[in-house]
């Protein structure tokens, strides 16, 4: 029932596959085509998943390795490193809050660094 509930905005989607369509009670604002019955969480959802696609199915795909969780930990951690060095200070942050790079991210490296 919950599949057969879906807007063709939803079922067309290129993150259904992660978001499921959110959850029904959510679905109550108008697809861009004005078809009602979209989840109001659609837009995080699309950006949540579109940036953690990439992380996800390296995961997977170390899993099915035998790669320890430390390992794929590390892995995130040394993408995360490179993506920050190529942001400045007033560039987006690469995490994708929307926020600065020296408000978001930046300040928390430097937080980390003082305690260890």
């Amino acid at each position: 029932m919950k599949r057969d509930s879906l807007t063709r905005y939803c079922r067309e989607c290129e993150v259904l596959d992660s978001c499921n369509g959110g959850c029904p009670k959510d679905r109550f604002i108008c697809t861009p085509d004005g078809e009602e019955g979209l989840s109001y969480m659609c837009p995080g959802y699309k950006r949540f998943f579109a940036h953690t696609r990439p992380y996800l199915e390296k995961m997977a795909e170390l899993s099915r390795t035998g790669a320890s969780t430390a390992e794929i930990r590390g892995l995130v951690r040394t993408e995360d490193a490179k993506a920050s060095r190529r942001a400045g200070r007033n560039d987006p942050c690469p995490c994708g809050s929307g926020n600065k790079y020296k408000k978001c991210c930046l300040a928390k490296s430097a937080f980390e660094t003082r305690i260890s």
